[in-house]
């Protein structure tokens, strides 16, 4: 079974520091460490990242709160132009995250799935990596999909803000079953 990562930040420096990330930038980094909770490193090793220079002592202080991703995340929402700018990133991370899903489902590897599909590794690689330039062909997903036992289905969502997020996270939860 698969233990996703826990992000949390080493201090309130860090973290305010961090805050003050361009929008873009910040909206990136929140779908970033979303997809690094989700997956681990190499997408799928247990472990727990923190960011921050290392444990400091300091006289006096027996107990340290670290603030969570969950806490940064809604402080970042709360910026200026991080909200919009996460919300524009949304369907290229959320079609990376489930094409990851799929294939972990699935136990291939991406070599594995590049010889299905008879393609390099790189393709593979490219396809699942949500900084690639190239956006996808529909037909690519389709038979990505159908290689790891899945008919491809598209959807449409009403952009009501409140249907829109519970259908999201009741995705999320779907996908971090699989």
């Amino acid at each position: 079974m698969r233990v996703p990562w826990k992000i949390s930040f080493f201090d309130q420096k860090v973290e305010s520091k961090t805050l003050r990330f361009p929008a873009g930038i910040l909206a990136n980094l929140l779908h970033i460490l979303e997809m690094i909770e989700e997956f681990g490193p190499a997408l799928g090793a247990p472990y727990t990242a923190s960011m921050g220079d290392g444990a400091k002592k300091t006289e006096g202080v027996t107990a340290m709160t670290r603030p969570t991703f969950k806490q940064f995340k809604a402080k970042a929402l709360k910026k200026p132009g991080v909200k919009r700018s996460y919300e524009d990133l949304e369907v290229a991370y959320e079609l990376r995250m489930q094409l990851i899903a799929l294939r972990q489902k699935a136990g291939l590897t991406q070599e594995e799935i590049a010889e299905k599909l008879s393609t390099s590794k790189s393709n593979i690689s490219r396809l699942e990596n949500v900084h690639s330039s190239i956006s996808p062909k529909l037909s690519t997903i389709r038979a990505y999909a159908e290689a790891v036992g899945y008919k491809l289905k598209l959807d449409f969502v009403p952009r009501g803000k409140s249907q829109h997020n519970k259908l999201k996270q009741t995705d999320a939860k779907s996908l971090a079953r699989l």
